[in-house]
């Protein structure tokens, strides 16, 4: 179960949001005094995820989403008592606390990041939760500032494409101190989104025979990294960036706080990175479970700039940023014009005390190590990010054989190559760096734990749809514009 997918920034007071749960206990709870079944909705994106919690007559608990794959993730620690709950779920970095109300039921918070509400009630038997109806949205340009002000957010925008149209609506300040506006051509960082690029720009080396996808570990680099662990040595270069290798999803945060946070090539330092996470113990069982891929990107970006030469961030560019017309993407925080003028939005980390959120500025503390890029370090527009998502809309319509649509970029990818980015391992959602979700489109978000961000891409319509916000605390107002943008982009005449 793979509800949120970020890249943790890590740096000052921050921690790993898709970390393994630093400082949480490793052992798995006993819950027997709990036994039973629990059911609820949780919303994240568009839908509401239905998701089971199960504790067993020996106490195990684990953690189902129904909409997503309902592949049975364990509780690696916490407490359980009488009163109710506190678990960890390491391998998806998730955390669920809940109290029993006197009707039996388990209500508090899912957190991924940011705490989201969620109650969850007895289940008779096998039963599973009811879906619940799609909320119904205003038009986007009511719903980003409405959503921007319920939030408290510094700034907010959203974007759709849909064939030659583009429509953005942005609201806010670029940072909370400043009187600048964002406007509809700022840059906003993308996070784990990222993941989608590296995973096209893989493709693109597959197919030119650079590298293959059923390659294993031990073969394309076992002579470079002898100190691989042998659970890795049967995984591919899909099971990496598929989240099926083992690897967990960050390497220790006491040797990842050493890396340097700007490098003008960091191609030693991704492949001491990867060093390290090959040693480590796997989070799960290789080939068989699923545990989100930062490391896994990271490895999987360490041997194409082994296998060309070139670092990750030129092949990005080159495969990625420069065919699809991406003009304004880069990497790290969006950049500003001056210490006075800031000429992007800029990240916000929350106060100390009272949630409010306090802007980090654009020096090296900014965003993660450069490392990591390739796992979620990218920044751009909306209407890049959308033009992005759009290219995937339609290589997918094209290669799923959809009415009315030709292959919009002839020479770019093959059908098989789009299938496979949008397609997920039996029993998970997760494909190469996409979210396959209920209705069949393709879903990612990201965030440093500064920014925070959305994209959507509908094949059936041929559409994509992008938010995003300088406040990582307002992913619930992104994910409510990202329902306006949807709805627009395919509604919209």
């Amino acid at each position: 179960m793979t509800v949120t997918r970020r890249t943790g920034m890590i740096g000052g007071l921050a921690a790993v949001l898709s970390g393994v749960g630093a400082g949480c206990a490793r052992t798995a709870p006993t819950c027997a005094s709990l036994a039973g079944r629990w059911g609820g909705t949780l919303r994240t994106d568009r839908q509401e995820l239905r998701l089971v919690l199960e504790i067993d007559a020996a106490g195990v608990a684990s953690l189902v989403s129904i909409d997503q794959g309902q592949e049975r993730i364990p509780a690696t620690g916490g407490t359980c008592s009488a009163d109710g709950v506190k678990l960890v779920f390491g391998s998806v970095g998730g955390r669920l606390e809940a109290k029993q109300t006197p009707e039996g039921a388990l209500e508090g918070t899912w957190r991924q990041g940011a705490a989201l509400p969620l109650r969850l009630d007895p289940l008779i038997g096998d039963a599973v939760p009811m879906r619940a109806a799609p909320p119904q949205r205003e038009s986007l340009e009511k719903e980003v500032p409405a959503a921007r002000a319920g939030a408290n957010a510094p700034a907010l925008a959203a974007a759709w494409r849909r064939g030659d149209r583009l429509e953005i609506v942005s609201d806010g300040r670029r940072a909370v101190e400043r009187d600048t506006e964002v406007t509809d051509n700022d840059l906003w960082h993308v996070g784990s989104i990222t993941k989608s690029m590296t995973g096209t720009m893989l493709a693109r080396l597959v197919e030119r025979g650079t590298l293959r996808w059923e390659e294993t570990l031990e073969s394309a680099l076992g002579a470079l990294v002898p100190e691989m662990r042998a659970d890795y040595r049967s995984a591919s270069l899909l099971d990496l960036v598929t989240g099926r290798s083992g690897l967990p999803t960050n390497i220790a945060m006491t040797k990842f706080i050493l890396y340097p946070r700007v490098e003008a090539d960091p191609r030693a330092s991704r492949l001491k990175y990867a060093r390290e996470a090959l040693s480590m113990a796997p989070a799960g069982a290789p080939g068989a479970s699923f545990v989100y891929p930062n490391n896994g990107f990271v490895v999987a970006a360490m041997l194409s700039e082994q296998r060309t030469g070139i670092p990750w961030e030129t092949l990005v560019r080159d495969e990625v940023f420069v065919p699809l017309g991406m003009e304004s993407a880069g990497f790290g925080p969006p950049p500003a014009a001056n210490a006075s003028a800031p000429a992007n939005p800029v990240g916000h980390r929350n106060a100390v005390l009272g949630g409010r959120p306090v802007a980090v500025g654009v020096g090296p503390d900014a965003d993660n190590p450069t490392v990591l890029g390739p796992a979620g370090r990218a920044h751009m527009t909306l209407a890049d990010l959308t033009a992005f998502g759009l290219a995937h809309a339609r290589g997918l319509a094209h290669a799923r054989g959809l009415a009315g649509s030709p292959d919009a970029l002839p020479g770019y990818l093959s059908a098989e190559s789009w299938r496979l980015l949008h397609t997920p391992p039996a029993g998970s959602d997760y494909a190469v760096g996409w979210v396959r979700r209920a209705d069949s489109t393709s879903w990612h978000n990201g965030s440093n734990t500064l920014f925070y961000a959305e994209l959507s891409v509908n094949s059936a319509t041929i559409t994509s749809a992008a938010a995003a916000t300088n406040w990582a605390e307002a992913e619930a107002a992104v994910t409510r514009v990202m329902e306006a943008a949807e709805h627009e982009a395919v509604s919209r005449r």
